[in-house]
């Protein structure tokens, strides 16, 4: 399986504390039956701020430690960006990383509790400079639990695609989150699903159960999630790629 969407790399935010507890998430990926993860720390949240040099320096360093541990786990460059006003201009200037560093896809966060009146102009502008937007979580933003028929129309005029979190499509996020990511599952508003993990405690990188869950309901739309995340990652790689040696 391929984990799009990870807190993995050590001390860049929330996520992972330090690279012991990098290396025990990244066992914990490999058990679930993880073999690919994109690094996505966050980025312009008011808080972190990473470039993609030092997201690329980061991923080589965690990746290297995995070998020396004989992990088999491959690590890529990402970033959970937030909206911000720079963003299309950093995008340009090469200082925000992409999902595996292919320029093709921007891991997008929502605010919680409203929708930017920018976000049209986001889509429309990633879009000419032939990058689509992933939405991470909208099952909690606010807006879209009332009116889900913004996804159905980001998603016809600039191709966005919407990524729901394992936790809530398994409940452990809570019964709300379930009941929408759900809902966004069956109406066909979703496109993927992703970890989001940060901890081993509470929001493991784990992707079985959530596709397990999924499977339940629709088996060819889940495996549809599955395809999706690896043409997404190795959308420019021509085949599957085998682990580093």
């Amino acid at each position: 399986m391929i984990d799009l969407h990870c807190h993995i790399l050590p001390g860049l935010d929330d996520g992972a504390r330090d690279a012991s507890t990098a290396l025990h998430m990244a066992w914990a990926a490999v058990h679930d039956g993880i073999t690919d993860i994109v690094a996505t720390p966050h980025t312009e949240d008011g808080v972190y701020r990473h470039s993609a040099d030092e997201v690329r320096k980061a991923v080589e360093r965690l990746q290297q430690q995995l070998l020396e541990a004989q992990v088999p786990l491959r690590l890529h460059p990402g970033s959970e960006v937030h909206i911000h006003p720079e963003l299309i201009d950093q995008l340009r200037a090469g200082q925000i990383m992409t999902l595996g560093d292919q320029g093709r896809y921007l891991l997008l966060e929502l605010p919680l509790r409203n929708v930017p009146r920018v976000m049209e102009r986001i889509f429309d502008d990633l879009a000419d400079r032939g990058i689509t937007t992933i939405l991470a979580h909208p099952e909690r933003n606010l807006v879209l639990q009332e009116q889900p028929w913004r996804l159905a129309a980001w998603s016809e005029e600039y191709g966005v695609l919407a990524q729901l979190t394992a936790g809530s499509v398994t409940g452990q996020m809570g019964k709300t989150l379930q009941r929408t990511a759900l809902s966004f599952f069956q109406s066909r508003l979703a496109h993927l699903v992703a970890s989001d993990a940060h901890d081993l405690k509470n929001r493991r990188p784990e992707l079985r159960a959530a596709y397990l869950k999924l499977a339940a309901l629709d088996l060819q739309e889940a495996a549809g999630y599955r395809e999706r995340a690896e043409l997404i990652l190795f959308a420019n790689a021509g085949e599957r790629r085998s682990f580093p040696c």
